[in-house]
């Protein structure tokens, strides 16, 4: 990946990764868990200050793990600071790690109100969802279920911490019921899974608190992916000289189109062509040469029947694109020869 600025690519952190920074983070803080957890707590407090300052009512929902303990530490902040706040939990979901028990302690011990939720929470201005963080994972159970039930039902604002509860942070599934938050506040890094699939209808509006960690606790740990920003194309793209010409910026071949399927191939070469290509061919049928040329006349366009035709469009080709309208008909012996033939000398890009 080329150095590009912070503010054009934003690397995302699979669970593996982000349980491993969190690891090295706690070690070299003496193997002190609930430090991250004041700390997760303490920025989600100040995240809701910046989003909700007139919030006055506040409602925590809290699950029986760690994200529970993120809660009723955020839960405290808002009690010493004079907020109505009450923590509500399901019946099962009672705290249960040495952290989130900790927490709750600290929060009843300065007066905190905790109760076990009935099928509507107390009327409030703002919604903390702190049942599920990364660890979450299937659908929720009928605890789950009731408590995500209540919180949509509630009416209001929910800011969800780390994870929106219900989504699987690992691929952005959401197999069940979820949260629909208007922000969620992620932990340590941005996640992967809630940058794509159904958790986009999730997660509302995303930021992240970096907790204060340090570099070295990101050692050793890639990112899974990249989201890249519009000014990320300035790092990502070559600079052309001045006497650069169509030849010199790369040749690529789309393999694809069959009967019914042309505007694939089309879509394919256009991308390549305003992505910097020099030169783009295309191998199709016959009947989408004249209305790719009318829509693209700068590509190339080849009809081929069958792969026999294709070894001199390969051999003047750097990059194949092997696949976008393709199908499953005869037609994709052409697929299956420059896969088995042709990988050795060029390299294949499948599209479908």
């Amino acid at each position: 990946m080329h150095a590009l600025r912070a503010d054009a690519a934003t690397p995302l952190y699979d669970i593996a990764g982000l349980r491993r920074i969190e690891a090295q983070a706690i070690a070299r803080l003496g193997g002190e868990g609930f430090e991250l957890m004041r700390r997760a707590g303490a920025a989600g407090w100040r995240f809701l200050l910046d989003q909700w300052p007139d919030a006055r009512r506040i409602v925590v929902v809290c699950g029986p793990g760690n994200n529970g303990g993120d809660g009723y530490v955020l839960a405290l902040y808002a009690l010493e600071a004079g907020r109505e706040v009450c923590v509500v939990h399901a019946e099962a979901h009672a705290p249960r790690s040495a952290l989130a028990m900790r927490a709750h302690a600290g929060f009843v011990g300065s007066g905190g109100r905790v109760d076990v939720a009935g099928e509507r929470l107390p009327a409030c201005d703002l919604v903390v969802d702190a049942v599920f963080g990364i660890g979450f994972h299937g659908a929720p159970d009928a605890d789950a279920a009731a408590m995500i039930d209540a919180i949509v039902a509630a009416g209001v604002d929910v800011l969800a911490l780390d994870v929106p509860s219900g989504v699987d942070a690992s691929c952005g599934d959401v197999p069940g019921i979820a949260v629909q938050a208007t922000w969620t506040l992620q932990f340590i890094a941005a996640h992967a899974g809630l940058a794509t699939g159904a958790a986009l209808d999730h997660v509302g509006r995303l930021a992240t608190a970096t907790l204060d960690l340090e570099p070295v606790d990101f050692d050793g740990v890639p990112a899974t992916a990249w989201q890249l920003q519009a000014a990320a194309l300035h790092a990502l793209l070559p600079v052309r000289a001045r006497t650069a010409h169509k030849g010199k910026a790369g040749h690529v071949l789309v393999v694809g189109g069959n009967h019914g399927m042309g505007g694939a191939c089309v879509l394919a070469a256009e991308a390549a062509l305003r992505a910097g290509a020099g030169l783009v061919s295309v191998a199709t049928r016959a009947e989408h040469v004249a209305p790719l040329l009318a829509r693209r006349p700068e590509a190339m366009v080849h009809a081929v029947a069958d792969a026999a035709a294709l070894p001199p469009l390969l051999s003047a080709a750097d990059v194949c694109a092997i696949g976008p309208g393709l199908g499953s008909t005869p037609f994709v012996e052409a697929e299956r020869w420059v896969g088995h033939h042709h990988v050795e000398a060029h390299q294949a890009v499948g599209l479908n």
